[in-house]
């Protein structure tokens, strides 16, 4: 004859003296004491699933937020590195400009160091005007060249005016004169020409 313990699942034999334990498996439940089936499990398992998934997101985020300062960074360096090299191109073009200009300037010496009791008038003239080409020569290698006004339509855009001039031989508003002579590079206005223009005399307005 055998008899159950009260509080364990385990069967005694009083013939034997012998304990038989017996393990009795009980459907798991959850905390209100209803039986969770297998469904309820895969339930919580894809509810774990879903609180990790933020964190692959925020991952992924900082991974993208990584890129993008790496990718700023390699802009600023490229920013940079072309400043350099620009700055390196106009020096470069400016000790051209100045060396050729130092031959100007040397001829411009040897004319003031020559003795003026041996030299002639006409010879430091044709001195004056072999430095005088020169620089003409440099500033047009260096597509700067002038432009004519006198005879032309006063234009704001290329001519300052420094005086009117009545008279009857101009048509108004004309250029009659030019005082500095105006400079292009290519196309564009490096220096106005400053002029004086024609407007009519009393008689005639």
């Amino acid at each position: 004859m055998s008899k159950k313990h009260p509080d364990k699942n385990t069967d005694f034999d009083k013939a034997d003296g012998e304990q038989i334990e017996v393990e009795i498996k009980m459907p798991e439940s959850d905390a209100d004491g209803e039986e969770v089936d297998g469904d309820s499990t895969a339930e919580i398992e894809g509810e774990q699933l879903t609180e990790e998934a933020p964190k692959s997101l925020e991952e992924q985020l900082r991974l993208k937020e990584d890129q993008y300062l790496r990718l700023a960074a390699e802009f600023d360096n490229f920013r940079k590195r072309n400043a350099r090299q620009f700055a390196q191109i106009i020096e470069s073009s400016q000790a051209d400009i100045y060396t050729e200009l130092l031959t100007v300037l040397d001829n411009f010496r040897r004319a003031l160091e020559a003795d003026n009791g041996a030299a002639d008038f006409e010879s430091f003239r044709k001195g004056v005007e072999l430095i005088y080409s020169q620089l003409n020569d440099f500033l047009k290698k260096n597509n700067v060249e002038p432009f004519d006004s006198v005879g032309k339509k006063f234009d704001p855009n290329v001519h300052e005016a420094m005086m009117t001039v009545q008279t009857d031989d101009h048509k108004e508003d004309t250029v009659v004169k030019e005082f500095e002579k105006g400079y292009k590079l290519r196309d564009r206005i490096l220096r106005h020409a400053r002029v004086s223009v024609a407007k009519p005399s009393d008689e005639n307005q």
